[in-house]
């Protein structure tokens, strides 16, 4: 295992625009196990992603900002080595859906499907985008519970948004309702200023940058 992603706490608030899956869920919405953590809290934390050689994701168990905690996973009665983690308020990071490229996990806000160089995003459209670590939202949940879908758990901190070096306006950042530590970002590509068809897409919050991720764009 060469490394894991801690999903820091949420919390809870109103409404934004629907949730549209698709294919394959990015991460599963239930846990598909449970890591054994020693030390600080000395826990089992969910374990959302299995597959291996990919990292796995888990979620930290209401462990305090700034806690320093060792991580160790258990398979079949065996734990691995541990690693040592601090706990920060965000370490935001937005899936990928093509490695090879670094397509990020966006998605139309109209249709649901992928952005990818084939059916790009247009200037001044909604996009949904897809990651992890945002933070603690506006509500609480049990460690490994789905997001409600009736009630929406919007990050504490504000999120920007930067589309070719352009802010993009964000209506929403909070929990994926139906999935356990997936955060949905709602966004609109600016309207004028994007001049590439491959253009790079980034968020912040609590003054955290996200990975840079490509965001196919048609150009008139």
């Amino acid at each position: 295992i060469t490394a894991l992603w801690c999903v820091v706490r949420r919390r809870r608030s109103s409404s934004a625009p629907p949730f549209r899956p698709y294919g394959r869920r990015p991460v599963p919405s239930r846990p598909c196990g449970r890591l054994a953590a020693t030390q600080r809290t000395g826990l089992p934390a969910p374990l959302l992603s299995c597959s291996l050689p990919k990292r796995p994701d888990s979620r930290a168990n209401r462990t305090p900002t700034g806690a320093k905690v060792s991580v160790q996973v258990k398979l079949n009665g065996t734990l691995s080595n541990a690693r040592h983690l601090t706990v920060a308020p965000a370490e935001p990071s937005i899936f990928l859906i093509n490695a090879a490229v670094g397509l990020g996990a966006v998605i139309h806000g109209k249709t649901g499907a992928p952005v990818t160089a084939s059916d790009p995003a247009i200037p001044g459209e909604a996009l949904s985008a897809y990651g992890t670590g945002f933070g603690a939202v506006s509500g609480e949940l049990a460690d490994g519970q789905p997001a409600p879908t009736r009630q929406l758990y919007r990050c504490n901190a504000p999120v920007t948004a930067t589309v070719h070096g352009n802010a993009a306006s964000v209506s929403f950042c909070g929990l994926a309702p139906g999935f356990a530590g997936l955060y949905q970002i709602n966004f609109r590509v600016p309207s004028s200023g994007v001049v590439s068809p491959t253009s790079g897409l980034t968020f912040t919050i609590g003054g955290k940058s996200t990975n840079l991720v490509e965001l196919p764009i048609r150009m008139n």
